[in-house]
């Protein structure tokens, strides 16, 4: 018997994670983060940590919201989650964390496993949609470690606008982090220190709601 078919691909690859990351907390903020950028059409107030700082709120309503869904294979299932998703993005949260909040051995090894998709010759970010969303990954961990601000909300729907944009900005972050640079056994000051070439121009990073270049353009 075939494999009922995903009523959206990428939605779906993105809320598979949930059941793999019930006790991953970075794995679940960046699972409702790539979910709400691909549902809300207004990118106006998601900035890198728009998710990733409000873990009890925001990110919280957001699994609710995809564990709620209708069946994957459903033909409502794409329309329901435009539907419900995307109030949860902007709720306003009533608490916020730092990135003290994730555990330093699953947020190493997400980072890892991120550069690795985008950088290794086999990685698994083929599509420009997975390249996208996985650099917007990196780069808020980036700039949240080195404490720098969050990268802006147009910067990181830029990333996004089309094929040749997704595949210019994973080019410049592979070439600022080659792709044989190794994350998964570090503190958080070393992965902090190892990540800074990815804030640095030309990297994709640009770590300020004021910074307007585009190095990718």
């Amino acid at each position: 018997m075939s494999r009922p078919r995903c009523a959206d691909t990428r939605l779906c690859i993105i809320a598979s994670g949930i059941a793999m990351s019930a006790n991953d907390t970075v794995d679940q903020s960046m699972i409702a983060d790539g979910s709400c950028r691909m549902t809300t059409p207004d990118p106006t107030g998601l900035d890198g940590n728009a998710l990733w700082h409000y873990y009890e709120g925001r990110v919280k309503s957001v699994l609710d919201a995809i564990s709620d869904l209708p069946d994957s294979s459903s033909p409502e299932f794409a329309g329901a989650a435009r539907d419900a998703i995307p109030p949860k993005c902007k709720i306003a949260p009533q608490k916020s964390n730092t990135v003290d909040f994730y555990d330093i051995t699953q947020l190493a090894q997400s980072v890892d496993n991120w550069h690795t998709a985008l950088c290794a010759p086999d990685g698994a970010a083929t599509e420009p949609w997975q390249r996208a969303v996985t650099v917007g990954y990196v780069c808020t961990v980036a700039c949240d470690l080195n404490e720098v601000g969050p990268m802006g909300d147009t910067t990181y729907a830029s990333f996004a606008v089309d094929k040749a944009t997704a595949d210019s900005v994973t080019r410049s972050l592979c070439r600022a982090i080659p792709a044989d640079e190794r994350f998964d056994k570090l503190t958080q000051a070393q992965l902090a220190a190892a990540l800074r070439p990815a804030i640095s121009s030309p990297s994709p990073c640009i770590c300020s709601d004021s910074e307007t270049r585009f190095p990718w353009a």
